[in-house]
Protein backbone atom coordinates (compact mmCIF):
# COMPACT_ATOMS: atom_id res chain seq x y z
CA UNK A 1 0.00 0.00 0.00
CA UNK A 2 2.62 2.52 0.87
CA UNK A 3 4.16 1.80 -2.36
CA UNK A 4 0.93 3.07 -4.56
CA UNK A 5 1.03 5.65 -2.20
CA UNK A 6 4.14 6.90 -3.44
CA UNK A 7 3.17 6.41 -7.34
CA UNK A 8 0.16 8.41 -6.93
CA UNK A 9 2.71 10.99 -5.36
CA UNK A 10 5.41 10.79 -8.11
CA UNK A 11 3.41 10.22 -11.12
CA UNK A 12 1.30 12.09 -13.49
CA UNK A 13 -1.26 12.35 -10.66
CA UNK A 14 1.16 14.96 -8.22
CA UNK A 15 -0.62 17.72 -6.86
CA UNK A 16 -4.20 15.40 -7.67
CA UNK A 17 -4.88 15.93 -3.86
CA UNK A 18 -9.00 14.43 -4.15
CA UNK A 19 -7.03 11.58 -5.34
CA UNK A 20 -4.28 11.43 -2.90
CA UNK A 21 -6.78 12.18 -0.04
CA UNK A 22 -9.42 9.43 -1.32
CA UNK A 23 -6.52 6.76 -2.01
CA UNK A 24 -5.18 7.91 1.74
CA UNK A 25 -9.00 6.65 2.64
CA UNK A 26 -9.32 3.91 1.25
CA UNK A 27 -5.57 2.29 2.12
CA UNK A 28 -6.87 3.00 5.87
CA UNK A 29 -10.17 1.31 5.94
CA UNK A 30 -8.99 -2.16 6.34
CA UNK A 31 -6.70 -1.35 9.47
CA UNK A 32 -9.87 0.31 11.10
CA UNK A 33 -12.15 -2.67 10.16
CA UNK A 34 -9.41 -4.70 11.64
CA UNK A 35 -8.89 -2.74 14.71
CA UNK A 36 -12.78 -2.57 15.50
CA UNK A 37 -13.22 -5.79 15.52
CA UNK A 38 -10.50 -7.06 16.81
CA UNK A 39 -10.48 -4.56 19.62
CA UNK A 40 -11.07 -6.30 22.74
CA UNK A 41 -8.56 -8.87 21.95
CA UNK A 42 -5.87 -5.46 21.06
CA UNK A 43 -6.59 -4.18 24.70
CA UNK A 44 -6.23 -7.72 26.42
CA UNK A 45 -3.21 -8.33 24.22
CA UNK A 46 -1.51 -4.74 25.35
CA UNK A 47 -2.35 -4.43 29.46
CA UNK A 48 -1.36 -8.86 29.77
CA UNK A 49 1.91 -7.14 29.26
CA UNK A 50 2.07 -4.33 31.45
CA UNK A 51 0.43 -6.01 34.47
CA UNK A 52 2.82 -7.64 36.95
CA UNK A 53 1.65 -10.87 38.46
Amino acid sequence: MPTGIYTLISSEFYGNYPLLAAALVLFSLPVLILYFVFQQQFIEGLTAGALKQ
